[in-house]
């Protein structure tokens, strides 16, 4: 009769035929990967620091306000597989020697390489964050409604001071990125890489932090 049987040496399976006949089969076994995507929002944090130890002195500021401090960020570098929700804006203070209120502005950029092009604020990208006389803080800036953006968005991140005597924090490690400031009374009327105002090791800490789609990835034996 017909049927399948194992040989215990071998292992090896083999076919009974109608006339009796033994013949070995070849089985193979076969590993492939398949890519899921987990559509459950994950965190996910966007930053061109390389550190985010605050260095003592690093940052430059105008003595006069207002100073709004930039990064520009291009989800498309980043990798990421659907849109990002972002839910808040991070940001080190190295001094503020009066309390005040810092406005974290999220905007789309399009058309030429910024600081050229458009901004356009993006629907809920604005918050207010109530700053104390203080130094060496990490200030975080939660969106009540928080914006979402396509992967290859291009976003920018801004942090507003109205009055001096304030300063973001920076470190000299490695950036990603380069680091803006606009502070018009001190003649930076658009923002401005702080390397070419000729503080080329200021480099601020500015990050975006949201959730985004991840990648599973699964093997399976055939």
């Amino acid at each position: 009769g017909s049927g399948l049987f194992t040989d215990a040496a071998s292992s090896s399976l083999y076919s009974c035929t109608p006339d009796n006949q033994v013949f070995p089969m070849t089985t193979t076994s076969t590993t492939y990967s398949v890519t899921v995507t987990n559509n459950v929002p994950t965190p996910i944090a966007l930053s061109h620091s390389s550190s985010h130890t605050i260095g003592a002195g690093v940052s430059v500021a105008c003595g006069t306000g207002p100073n709004s401090w930039s990064r520009v960020y291009d989800l498309s570098t980043f990798g990421l597989l659907g849109p990002l929700t972002i839910t808040n804006v991070s940001f080190g203070l190295e001094q503020s020697n009066a309390a005040q209120n810092v406005t974290v502005n999220l905007y789309n950029h399009t058309g030429a390489a910024y600081p050229g092009g458009t901004n356009t604020l993006l629907p809920g990208g604005t918050v207010i964050v109530a700053v104390p006389a203080t130094t060496n803080a990490n200030i975080t800036a939660n969106f009540a409604v928080p914006p979402v953006v396509p992967n290859t968005a291009i976003v920018i991140a801004e942090v507003v001071v109205p009055a001096g005597q304030w300063w973001i924090g920076a470190n000299t490690a490695p950036q990603t990125s380069p680091s803006y400031l606009k502070a018009p009374v001190c003649g930076a009327a658009t923002p401005t890489d702080i390397a070419t105002l000729g503080f080329p090791t200021d480099h601020i800490i500015l990050d975006i932090n949201g959730t985004t789609p991840v990648a599973n990835v699964q093997s399976h034996p055939t």
